[in-house]
């Protein structure tokens, strides 16, 4: 069975084989998605913002930029991955899936005629796109193989935020004398580089990194930009997951949570009304843990734990695809 996906366009570009140095959260999961269905026995094109746009193959996938895409081409299955744009032509995919990762405004006007299928992420992603059409919504969550981020060792006393600097970095920052008299030793460990922020955001982009610059003075706080492997050895190495998320609706699954989860991180949130309240099993509430309270909550709404990329297909992925799941009535 033929698979295409087409991504959204991706600013400045990117490349499959960037995955064991760094990739987003939303380009790791086309590769892991998309080597998982190849090895399910699909056959796999990738279109998206291919940096240097020339046609590569890597684990069983073939990665092709976006402007090779064909809409009249009969393939059994498209899948637009945040790719709103492409339902506004017509297709002639025997099967379209919208997988959606983001919370959108209605263009459904239009779209809905071609779209068989709404993918979401998570319960809180699928009440934020009410205007979905009840019978065509399916909720499938992203993979994270928790082997893979099985903890080793004995937990050092350090806080990571991991996600990207937008989401409530500055909020951490200003709260860190507080944070470090409330927990003596800690260190705080920053992994995202927010030094593109200019280039993504422009001149309120240039002017929050100075802020963060600004806030980022103390020795017990340390910037590191790492690969994948040391970004899964820094959530085996630390003890909390600091994450007071400042739009819930910009974390709609959790992704980095998971990874600290599995980890064996503790994690410190604001809220649960986000992504994180399908995947969360325990959280110790940000306001008294910036005041030393490390005892977690149980999260009741807890129903999504971490699965392997494998099992997203074979449970989810493979099913839908293969006809065998049927629509709401």
């Amino acid at each position: 069975m033929d698979v295409a996906i087409v991504s959204n366009p991706i600013a400045g570009g990117w490349h499959p084989l960037d995955l064991p140095k760094f990739l987003g959260g939303n380009e790791e999961s086309i590769v892991l998605l998309s080597q998982a269905m190849a090895e399910a026995g699909f056959h796999v094109e990738v279109y998206t913002t291919l940096r240097g746009r020339t046609c590569v193959s890597n684990e069983g996938v073939i990665y092709r930029s976006r402007e090779e895409f064909d809409p009249r081409e009969a393939i059994d299955v498209l899948i637009g991955w945040k790719a709103r744009d492409i339902w506004l032509h017509p297709l002639s995919a025997k099967l379209k899936i919208h997988a959606s990762q983001d919370v959108e405004q209605a263009f459904v006007i239009g779209a809905d005629r071609q779209v068989d299928w709404y993918a979401t992420l998570c319960t809180y992603h699928t009440e934020r796109l009410a205007w979905l059409p009840v019978q065509k919504r399916v909720m499938i969550p992203l993979g994270v193989d928790p082997a893979e981020y099985a903890p080793a060792g004995e937990k050092e006393n350090l806080a990571i935020y991991a996600t990207s600097p937008d989401r409530g970095l500055e909020q951490v920052l200003t709260d860190w004398p507080r944070i470090r008299d409330a927990h003596p030793g800690m260190r705080l460990l920053v992994t995202y580089d927010w030094s593109r922020l200019e280039r993504m955001c422009g001149p309120s982009g240039a002017a929050y990194a100075k802020r963060l610059e600004a806030l980022c003075l103390d020795d017990d706080i340390e910037r590191a930009t790492y690969d994948a492997a040391g970004i899964k050895a820094a959530f085996q190495r630390a003890k909390f997951y600091v994450h007071p998320i400042n739009n819930p609706d910009a974390d709609l699954f959790g992704f980095g949570a998971m990874k600290a989860q599995a980890s064996g991180c503790s994690l410190v949130l604001n809220t649960l009304e986000s992504g994180f309240r399908d995947m969360a099993r325990e959280w110790i509430p940000y306001f008294d843990w910036t005041r030393g309270r490390i005892d977690a909550q149980v999260n009741p709404g807890f129903c999504q734990p971490a699965i392997s990329w494998k099992d997203v297909v074979e449970k989810h992925w493979a099913p839908l695809l293969r006809g065998e799941v049927a629509h709401a009535a």
